[in-house]
Protein backbone atom coordinates (compact mmCIF):
# COMPACT_ATOMS: atom_id res chain seq x y z
CA UNK A 1 0.00 0.00 0.00
CA UNK A 2 2.87 2.42 0.73
CA UNK A 3 4.40 1.73 -2.68
CA UNK A 4 1.01 2.16 -4.38
CA UNK A 5 0.40 5.43 -2.54
CA UNK A 6 3.77 6.93 -3.50
CA UNK A 7 4.55 5.38 -6.87
CA UNK A 8 1.04 5.22 -8.36
CA UNK A 9 -0.88 7.98 -6.60
CA UNK A 10 2.07 10.38 -6.24
CA UNK A 11 1.64 11.01 -2.52
CA UNK A 12 4.53 12.73 -0.72
CA UNK A 13 4.06 11.13 2.71
CA UNK A 14 2.41 8.18 4.41
CA UNK A 15 0.12 8.66 7.43
CA UNK A 16 -0.69 6.13 10.13
CA UNK A 17 -2.45 6.31 13.48
CA UNK A 18 -0.51 6.02 16.77
CA UNK A 19 -3.13 3.73 18.32
CA UNK A 20 -2.46 0.03 18.87
CA UNK A 21 -4.07 -2.14 16.20
CA UNK A 22 -4.99 -5.80 16.72
CA UNK A 23 -3.07 -5.70 19.99
CA UNK A 24 0.13 -4.46 18.35
CA UNK A 25 2.02 -1.30 19.32
CA UNK A 26 3.90 0.62 16.63
CA UNK A 27 7.24 -1.00 17.50
CA UNK A 28 5.93 -4.53 16.90
CA UNK A 29 8.30 -6.38 14.55
CA UNK A 30 5.30 -7.30 12.36
CA UNK A 31 5.42 -3.73 11.03
CA UNK A 32 9.09 -3.82 10.04
CA UNK A 33 8.37 -4.75 6.41
CA UNK A 34 6.13 -1.67 6.16
CA UNK A 35 8.69 0.65 7.80
CA UNK A 36 11.40 -0.69 5.50
CA UNK A 37 9.21 0.05 2.46
CA UNK A 38 8.49 3.62 3.62
CA UNK A 39 12.19 4.24 4.25
CA UNK A 40 13.08 2.85 0.82
CA UNK A 41 10.48 5.12 -0.83
CA UNK A 42 12.17 8.12 0.83
CA UNK A 43 8.96 9.72 2.07
CA UNK A 44 8.22 10.73 5.65
CA UNK A 45 5.96 8.64 7.82
CA UNK A 46 3.50 10.92 9.60
CA UNK A 47 1.79 9.92 12.83
CA UNK A 48 -1.56 11.63 13.35
CA UNK A 49 -4.09 11.02 16.09
CA UNK A 50 -7.79 11.75 16.04
CA UNK A 51 -10.50 11.32 18.62
CA UNK A 52 -13.35 8.87 18.92
CA UNK A 53 -11.99 6.04 16.78
CA UNK A 54 -12.88 2.39 17.28
CA UNK A 55 -9.37 1.64 18.49
CA UNK A 56 -7.71 1.72 21.90
CA UNK A 57 -7.26 5.38 22.81
CA UNK A 58 -5.98 7.22 25.86
CA UNK A 59 -8.79 8.85 27.82
CA UNK A 60 -11.80 7.15 26.31
CA UNK A 61 -11.42 4.14 28.60
CA UNK A 62 -11.87 6.16 31.79
CA UNK A 63 -13.67 9.43 30.97
CA UNK A 64 -17.16 9.97 29.60
CA UNK A 65 -16.75 13.49 28.25
CA UNK A 66 -15.48 14.43 24.79
CA UNK A 67 -13.51 17.32 26.29
CA UNK A 68 -11.46 14.79 28.27
CA UNK A 69 -10.96 12.42 25.34
CA UNK A 70 -9.81 15.18 23.02
CA UNK A 71 -7.50 16.76 25.59
CA UNK A 72 -5.81 13.43 26.30
CA UNK A 73 -5.74 11.45 23.09
CA UNK A 74 -3.67 13.77 20.90
CA UNK A 75 -0.59 14.27 23.09
CA UNK A 76 -0.75 10.97 24.98
CA UNK A 77 -1.09 8.77 21.90
CA UNK A 78 1.81 10.68 20.37
CA UNK A 79 3.86 10.14 23.52
CA UNK A 80 3.26 6.42 23.07
CA UNK A 81 4.27 6.69 19.42
CA UNK A 82 7.50 8.54 20.26
CA UNK A 83 8.26 5.78 22.77
CA UNK A 84 7.67 3.08 20.13
CA UNK A 85 9.88 4.72 17.52
CA UNK A 86 12.76 5.61 19.87
CA UNK A 87 12.83 3.33 22.93
CA UNK A 88 10.88 0.63 21.09
CA UNK A 89 13.66 0.32 18.52
CA UNK A 90 11.96 1.25 15.23
CA UNK A 91 14.48 4.00 14.49
CA UNK A 92 17.32 1.68 15.50
CA UNK A 93 16.14 -0.98 13.03
CA UNK A 94 15.32 1.57 10.28
CA UNK A 95 17.94 4.34 10.51
CA UNK A 96 16.82 6.08 7.30
CA UNK A 97 13.12 6.21 8.22
CA UNK A 98 11.90 9.79 8.76
CA UNK A 99 9.00 10.18 11.19
CA UNK A 100 6.91 13.28 11.91
CA UNK A 101 4.50 13.50 14.83
CA UNK A 102 1.56 15.76 14.02
CA UNK A 103 -1.26 17.69 15.68
CA UNK A 104 -0.47 17.12 19.33
CA UNK A 105 1.50 20.23 20.18
CA UNK A 106 5.21 19.88 20.81
CA UNK A 107 6.35 21.41 24.07
CA UNK A 108 5.71 18.17 25.96
CA UNK A 109 8.49 16.54 23.90
CA UNK A 110 11.59 17.75 25.83
CA UNK A 111 10.23 16.34 29.08
CA UNK A 112 9.19 13.07 27.44
CA UNK A 113 12.55 12.51 25.75
CA UNK A 114 14.30 13.34 29.02
CA UNK A 115 12.16 10.74 30.80
CA UNK A 116 12.80 8.09 28.15
CA UNK A 117 16.56 8.81 28.29
CA UNK A 118 16.48 8.44 32.07
CA UNK A 119 14.77 5.07 31.78
CA UNK A 120 17.33 3.83 29.27
CA UNK A 121 20.09 4.86 31.69
CA UNK A 122 18.28 3.02 34.47
CA UNK A 123 16.99 -0.13 32.75
CA UNK A 124 18.56 -0.09 29.30
CA UNK A 125 21.06 -2.88 29.85
CA UNK A 126 18.23 -5.14 31.01
CA UNK A 127 15.30 -4.17 28.77
CA UNK A 128 16.71 -2.05 25.92
CA UNK A 129 20.14 -3.46 25.15
CA UNK A 130 19.27 -3.37 21.44
CA UNK A 131 19.57 0.44 21.39
CA UNK A 132 22.80 2.08 20.23
CA UNK A 133 21.57 5.65 20.91
CA UNK A 134 19.47 7.43 23.49
CA UNK A 135 15.83 8.28 22.64
CA UNK A 136 16.69 11.99 22.32
CA UNK A 137 19.46 11.14 19.83
CA UNK A 138 17.14 9.02 17.71
CA UNK A 139 14.64 11.86 17.58
CA UNK A 140 17.31 14.40 16.68
CA UNK A 141 18.43 12.10 13.86
CA UNK A 142 15.08 10.95 12.43
CA UNK A 143 12.16 12.72 14.08
CA UNK A 144 10.15 15.89 13.47
CA UNK A 145 7.22 17.34 15.37
CA UNK A 146 4.60 19.95 14.58
CA UNK A 147 4.14 22.88 16.94
CA UNK A 148 1.40 25.38 17.47
CA UNK A 149 2.32 29.04 17.44
CA UNK A 150 0.97 29.92 20.90
CA UNK A 151 2.49 27.02 22.83
CA UNK A 152 4.45 27.88 25.96
CA UNK A 153 8.18 27.14 26.32
CA UNK A 154 9.07 26.97 22.63
CA UNK A 155 12.65 27.96 23.52
CA UNK A 156 13.17 24.72 25.48
CA UNK A 157 11.80 22.74 22.55
CA UNK A 158 14.24 24.36 20.08
CA UNK A 159 17.16 23.93 22.47
CA UNK A 160 16.35 20.24 23.04
CA UNK A 161 15.76 18.92 19.53
CA UNK A 162 16.91 21.72 17.20
CA UNK A 163 15.07 24.17 14.99
CA UNK A 164 15.37 21.86 11.97
CA UNK A 165 13.20 19.24 13.70
CA UNK A 166 10.13 21.49 13.90
CA UNK A 167 7.28 22.02 11.48
CA UNK A 168 4.32 24.34 11.82
CA UNK A 169 0.72 23.21 12.16
CA UNK A 170 -2.11 25.60 11.39
CA UNK A 171 -4.70 22.89 12.24
CA UNK A 172 -7.09 24.51 9.76
CA UNK A 173 -10.09 23.94 9.49
CA UNK A 174 -10.56 22.32 12.89
CA UNK A 175 -12.48 24.32 15.51
CA UNK A 176 -9.42 24.73 17.75
CA UNK A 177 -7.32 26.17 14.89
CA UNK A 178 -5.96 29.68 15.17
CA UNK A 179 -7.91 31.03 12.21
CA UNK A 180 -7.85 33.58 10.85
CA UNK A 181 -4.42 34.85 11.80
CA UNK A 182 -2.51 31.57 12.20
CA UNK A 183 0.49 32.74 10.15
CA UNK A 184 0.63 36.01 12.09
CA UNK A 185 0.50 34.07 15.34
CA UNK A 186 3.50 31.99 14.23
CA UNK A 187 5.41 35.12 13.26
CA UNK A 188 4.69 36.49 16.76
CA UNK A 189 5.57 33.25 18.58
CA UNK A 190 7.21 34.00 21.92
CA UNK A 191 10.73 32.76 22.62
CA UNK A 192 11.91 32.38 19.02
CA UNK A 193 14.16 34.57 16.92
CA UNK A 194 12.99 35.95 13.56
CA UNK A 195 15.26 33.50 11.75
CA UNK A 196 13.86 30.57 13.73
CA UNK A 197 10.28 31.58 12.93
CA UNK A 198 11.12 31.78 9.23
CA UNK A 199 12.80 28.37 9.29
CA UNK A 200 9.76 26.77 10.95
CA UNK A 201 7.37 28.32 8.42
Amino acid sequence: EARYAVEELGLHAIMIRPNPTAGRNLHDAEYDVFYAAVAELGVPLSIHEGCGVWMPEYGIDRFDEHIAWHAMCHPMEQMGAVLSFTLGGVMERHPTLRVVFLEAGATWLPYWLYRLDEHVEWLGEVEASYLSLMPTEYFQRQGWISLESDEPNLRALVDTIGIDRLVWASDYPHPDAKYPGSVTAMLDAVGLTDDERRLIL
